[in-house]
């Protein structure tokens, strides 16, 4: 009833992006699905962002001492961020200069 679709292991951008070495030879099965799936993610999550990220880490670290990060998990971080963003609301609040 429905044709069979064939997905390789590529995206169209504005070029073809191969996600595995000969990706275009590679077809996806239900073998391989879970492979497909996660040569993408890796593909949007990391490759595709790579430049922007790389911007915003050479960006923060210009403004936060080198190194300074490296003695906070993401979770202390998070409240450390928030606890600012909090203090600068007070100050600006409260504040009289």
């Amino acid at each position: 009833m429905f044709d069979a679709v064939l997905i390789h292991f590529m995206i169209y951008m504005f070029q073809v992006v191969e996600l595995v070495p000969n990706g275009k030879k590679v077809l996806v099965t239900n073998e391989n699905k879970e492979d497909y799936l996660t040569a993408l993610a890796n593909y949007r999550l990391c490759q595709k962002v790579k430049r922007e990220i790389d911007a915003f880490v050479k960006g923060l670290a210009e403004i936060v001492p080198d190194g300074l990060l490296n003695s906070f998990d993401e979770n202390e971080l998070e409240v450390r961020c928030i606890q600012m963003i909090f203090s600068i609301v007070w100050l600006q609040n409260y504040e009289v200069y």
